[in-house]
C-alpha cells in the first residue's frame, strides 16, 4: 500500500513539472459577447418625409441607455437639429433614436442616451495595458460595407460588427488627450467603437488612423481607458470595470489541474510521512516486547539460580544434621533442599519463551489501539447552515465583468438560500440558475455545503439564445424558498432544460470559500448571492 501511494505521489510531481505553461489567447465567447455590445452609430438627416443616410461611427454601451462615440462622429448634429444620431444594435430588429448628453472634443469623445429599449453594457478594464498586448478591434468600417455592397438601408439595419486583431504597439499620445497605437485592422466607420482586451474588456476607444501614400504601413490610434474612465466620471456614469488581468479559460483550468495534482501529491507526502511514523512505532513496539521477554527471561533463570543457591545450603546443612542424634531437622532441612531444587527445576522450565513474540506483539498492539477505538470520534465537520461570508478565491477565478468582492451567503440544509431563493440539487451540490429579464446574462449557482465552495458561472448571451433562455424558466412558478418535492422536481427539471442550452464554457467564473460569520461584518459583504 505505501508504495502505492508512493507512486501515486511521484507520478503527481511529475505530471506538475510536465504540465506546458500557456498563454493567454481571446476567447471566441468573451469577444462575441463584448460585440454585441457595439452599435452602429448613424447619422440620418431628415427633410419632409425624405430620410438621407448621412455616415456613421461606431460605439458602444456602458449602462443599459448610454453608448460612448467619437466627439468627432456625432459632430455634425450639434450644428443642426435635422439630422438625427440613431444607435443601430448588432442584434435585435430595431434602431434606437438617441440624443447628446455628454460631448467634449477635446478627448473625442461624446455619451449620447437611447430614448427607449435597452443595451448590454460592455465592461471596463480599470488598469494600464501594457505594450505588445494582444487586443481585438470592433466596430462597422465602411470599407467591408462598400466590399459587401451594404446600402443605405441595410447600414441601418442590425448587424453583426467586425472584428479584428492586432497588438498594442505604443503608448504615444496625442497632444491633446491621451492615446495608444495599435496595428488591428481598422478604417473610417471604426471611430467610436472599442479596443477590447483578450478577456472582451475595453482598453481603449478607436479614434483616427494614419494615412498611408501605399508605402508607409497604417497604425490605429486609440483613446486610452483612462481618458474614456475620467470621462464618464465627469459625466456621472458608472461603467462595469473590472480590475484582474486576464486569464484564459485554458489557463484557469490549467490551474486547476495543477492544484488539484498538489493536493494529490500532498495527500501522498502525508501518507508516506504516516507510514513512517507508523513504521517507527512498530519497531519501537517489537523492542519493547522483545526487551520485556529477555528481562523476564533473565529474571526466571536469576530466580532459579537463587534458588539452587539456597537448596545447596539446605543440602549441606541436612548432611550436617546427619551425622548427629536429632533427626528431624536433617528431614526439614532436606526437604527444603528438595522443594528449592524443584522450584528451581520449574523456574527454569517455565521462563518466556522467544516462541511467545508474535503473540505478544499482537496484544501489545491490540492494547495501543484498543483506548482509540473505544473513544467516540470527535471530527466533526465543518457546518455551514446559517449566515456565511464567501471568499473570492482570485487564483481560482475568472473575473471578467465583476469586481472581487466577498458576498453574504445564508444557507439552510433544504437548499434555502437567503431565506427566499431554493436551490435543485445535482448529486453532492446544490444548484441554483438565475435567469434575469433585464439583462442579457444567464447566472449559475453552485454550493458544496461539504467543502463550503460556492462557484457562480456567468453566461452572456444573445437575444435568441436569451429569450430561449427566458422561456425554459417561465416554466417554473418563482424563486420561493419549499420542501415540497414536487415544486423541487419542477425546479431541477427547469434548470436540466436550462444546462443544456447555455455554452460549454462561462464568460466569467468566480470561486469562493464559505465561512461561518462570526458577528457582525457588514463592511466585508460587498453583495449579496441569490
Amino acid at each position: 500500500m505505501n508504495s502505492i501511494r508512493r507512486f501515486a505521489a511521484l507520478c503527481a510531481v511529475l505530471l506538475l513539472t510536465m504540465l506546458p505553461v500557456q498563454m493567454a489567447h481571446a476567447d471566441p465567447e468573451d469577444i462575441q459577447a463584448s460585440a454585441r455590445s457595439v452599435v452602429r452609430v448613424a447619422l440620418i438627416a431628415m427633410q419632409g418625409e425624405e430620410v438621407f443616410f448621412l455616415g456613421h461611427g461606431s460605439g458602444f454601451a456602458v449602462t443599459p441607455d448610454t453608448i460612448i462615440t467619437n466627439a468627432h462622429v456625432v459632430q455634425p448634429s450639434t450644428n443642426d437639429r435635422s439630422i438625427i444620431v440613431g444607435v443601430v444594435p448588432s442584434e435585435g430588429s430595431e434602431i434606437y433614436r438617441s440624443r447628446i448628453v455628454a460631448y467634449s472634443p477635446q478627448q473625442d469623445l461624446a455619451l449620447i442616451r437611447i430614448e427607449q429599449g435597452s443595451l448590454e453594457p460592455i465592461s471596463i478594464f480599470g488598469q494600464q495595458v501594457g505594450d505588445g498586448s494582444d487586443i481585438v478591434a470592433i466596430g462597422y468600417p465602411g470599407a467591408v460595407d462598400r466590399a459587401l455592397g451594404l446600402t443605405d438601408g441595410d447600414k441601418v439595419e442590425p448587424g453583426t460588427p467586425i472584428k479584428t486583431t492586432g497588438t498594442i504597439s505604443g503608448g504615444r499620445s496625442n497632444r491633446e488627450f491621451a492615446t495608444f497605437t495599435h496595428t488591428a485592422a481598422v478604417a473610417r466607420g471604426n471611430s467610436g467603437g472599442p479596443i477590447v482586451d483578450e478577456c472582451g474588456r475595453v482598453v481603449g476607444v478607436n479614434s483616427f488612423i494614419s494615412v498611408s501614400d501605399g508605402s508607409d504601413a497604417e497604425f490605429g490610434f486609440a483613446i486610452s481607458n483612462q481618458e474614456l474612465l475620467s470621462f464618464l466620471r465627469n459625466s456621472g456614469i458608472s461603467p462595469r470595470i473590472a480590475t484582474t488581468p486576464c486569464r484564459s479559460s485554458a489557463q484557469i483550468s490549467q490551474a486547476e489541474t495543477r492544484r488539484a495534482l498538489a493536493e494529490i501529491a500532498q495527500q501522498g507526502d502525508e501518507a508516506m510521512a504516516r507510514a513512517r511514523e507508523e513504521q517507527r512505532r512498530q519497531a519501537a513496539l517489537e523492542r519493547s516486547v522483545d526487551q520485556e521477554i529477555r528481562s523476564e527471561r533473565e529474571n526466571y533463570m536469576a530466580a532459579a539460580l537463587l534458588l539452587v543457591v539456597l537448596a545447596g545450603f539446605s543440602g549441606t546443612a541436612a548432611l550436617t544434621f546427619a551425622g548427629r542424634p536429632d533427626a528431624g531437622k536433617t528431614r526439614i532441612a532436606g526437604g527444603v533442599a528438595a522443594i528449592m531444587g524443584v522450584g528451581a527445576v520449574a523456574l527454569f522450565l517455565l521462563r518466556p519463551s522467544y516462541d511467545e513474540f508474535t503473540d505478544r506483539l499482537a496484544i501489545a498492539i491490540e492494547q495501543r489501539t484498543q483506548p482509540e477505538d473505544d473513544q467516540p470520534q470527535q471530527i466533526m465537520a465543518q457546518s455551514y447552515v446559517g449566515d456565511n461570508i464567501c471568499t473570492i478565491q482570485s487564483e481560482r477565478s475568472r473575473i471578467t465583468i465583476s469586481q472581487a468582492n466577498d458576498i453574504g451567503f445564508s444557507w439552510s440544509d433544504s437548499g434555502c438560500v437567503n431565506g427566499r431563493t431554493q436551490y435543485g440539487r445535482d448529486g453532492d451540490e446544490w444548484v441554483r440558475i438565475l435567469v434575469p429579464n433585464e439583462e442579457q446574462t444567464v447566472s449559475v449557482y453552485r454550493f458544496n455545503p461539504d467543502s463550503g465552495e460556492l462557484a457562480l458561472s456567468r453566461y452572456l448571451l444573445g437575444l435568441e439564445a436569451m429569450q430561449q433562455a427566458r422561456n425554459i424558466r417561465s416554466r417554473f412558478g418563482g424563486e420561493q424558498c419549499s420542501n415540497d418535492k414536487a415544486m423541487r422536481d419542477a425546479l431541477e427539471g427547469m434548470q436540466d432544460a436550462l444546462l443544456a442550452i447555455i455554452p460549454q464554457r462561462p464568460n466569467e467564473r468566480l470561486v469562493y470559500q464559505c465561512a461561518s460569520r462570526v458577528g457582525n461584518q457588514p463592511d466585508r459583504i460587498e453583495a449579496v448571492a441569490n
